[in-house]
């Protein structure tokens, strides 16, 4: 598993908005915030949601959400029995970048 100081920075904070997804989740349910917080929370929700939908699919876009934010390899994810170490690893790398362009931290 790779340690925090082994990210650069944009693989920090995608791995980051990634672990704070459930809790945005939760507090756009409850509600109870202005405006600006809860426009805001939906934004990078819906962003990170379609960047990873559109690698993995719907299906299981959130178990990426959750390994990436949790820093899970390949030896403890989900998809071990589904598919290759090499294939799994192109999809999270594919998906950190796509959740940094939808989000315009990079080109």
């Amino acid at each position: 598993m790779q340690s925090w100081k082994h990210l650069n920075t944009l693989d920090a904070l995608v791995v980051a908005l990634c672990r704070d997804y459930v809790r945005r989740q939760v507090a756009i349910s409850k509600g109870g915030m202005s405006k600006r917080t809860l426009t805001e929370y939906k934004y990078l929700n819906s962003s990170i949601f379609e960047a990873v939908s559109e690698i993995v699919g719907e299906f299981d876009a959130k178990i990426y959400i959750d390994e990436i934010g949790g820093m899970i390899g390949y030896a403890k994810s989900e998809f071990g029995y589904r598919m290759s170490e090499g294939t799994y690893k192109s999809y999270k790398r594919n998906i950190t970048y796509n959740i940094a362009k939808k989000l315009h931290l990079a080109d």
